[in-house]
């Protein structure tokens, strides 16, 4: 009797354990529910928009501090171009020509009073800007008056080319040069373009795509 009380009470600890782990194990197995799925699903869809909306900011920022890099660098061309303007070796080109108008206009301006038109300043500038390329090309040639001619027209070429490129900021190259540079062929373009026809090209086409045509 004790045996089989025994053997009952240790069937009956062995029902209850084999139970319990049933319970304990039914729910680890069960697959997820639906919404669960639906949350996953939905989170790496938000993860793709989110990594695409990071591309597309990067390449957003990218491309605006080129921008502003190019920017800059063509600030600072043009007024590397303004520095250049001030040095020594143009200004005395300018500065040479300048004189050379001069003394030449005091030449010429007996002649314009005997035409009886004195006040006449578009006839005196040509006479004076043909006397200026006159003595620098003519037959006996001033070779320090064609050397500032030739430098200020590389000058003005380089400008030129460097809008022409794009290297430098156009507007702010209008402001310091494009005034005296459509002065500048005003008075010596055509005898220029007589002498020098292959260099004064990049002058003409720039002042010519600045509205301001030859």
């Amino acid at each position: 009797m004790t045996t089989d009380a025994g053997s009952v009470e240790a069937d009956l600890v062995d029902q209850e354990i084999t139970g319990d782990t049933e319970q304990s194990d039914g729910p680890r197995s069960s697959p997820p529910s639906g919404r669960l799925s639906q949350w996953f699903e939905w989170s790496n869809k938000a993860a793709g928009l989110l990594a695409r909306l990071v591309f597309v900011g990067a390449v957003a920022i990218t491309a605006f501090e080129y921008f502003e890099a190019t920017q800059r660098e063509r600030t600072e061309r043009t007024f590397a171009l303004v520095e250049l303007w001030d040095s020594e070796r143009v200004q005395s080109a300018h500065n040479a020509i300048q004189q050379a108008r001069l003394s030449i206009e005091r030449e010429n301006r007996a002649v314009l009073d005997a035409l009886g038109d004195p006040d006449d300043r578009g006839a005196l500038e040509r006479i004076v800007a043909d006397g200026v390329v006159g003595s620098a090309y003519g037959a006996d040639p001033d070779i320090e008056l064609r050397a500032s001619l030739e430098t200020l027209l590389y000058f003005l070429n380089r400008v030129a080319h460097c809008v022409a490129a794009e290297l430098c900021e156009p507007e702010i190259a209008d402001v310091f040069f494009l005034e005296y540079a459509s002065s500048f062929w005003a008075l010596f373009g055509e005898g220029l373009a007589h002498e020098r026809p292959q260099s004064v090209a990049p002058l003409r086409e720039h002042l010519a795509a600045r509205a301001f045509a030859p």
